[in-house]
């Protein structure tokens, strides 16, 4: 099975805060991952490696493309009711499953 590699600097160009709290930052979102095990809507974790540079998490591939990207639902300028219910209960359901 094909997996996908996010690979989060430890060291962020653009962080001006403290270097902990970017790193707690790293740790909980690769801990929110694993809270919610499988999902329908959200990206599962398998695991987590480190070197030097980088926080590495292995994560479920999804070739699926996100809504931004999705150029017929973006560039119509008009959305039905059902294109937009079926965004929002997507939506509502990740946020459900993180609580």
């Amino acid at each position: 099975k094909k997996r996908a590699l996010k690979s989060i600097q430890k060291k962020p160009r653009h962080f001006t805060g403290k270097a902990s709290l970017y790193r707690a930052k790293v740790q909980t979102e690769f801990e929110a991952h694993l809270s919610l095990g499988r999902s329908l809507d959200v990206v599962y974790a398998f695991e987590a490696f480190e070197d030097d540079t980088s926080v590495h998490l292995v994560l479920e591939l999804c070739g699926g493309g996100n809504l931004l990207s999705c150029r017929n639902f973006l560039q119509s300028g008009s959305y039905s009711e059902k294109q937009v219910a079926s965004v929002l209960r997507t939506a509502l359901r990740s946020i459900i499953q993180c609580n």
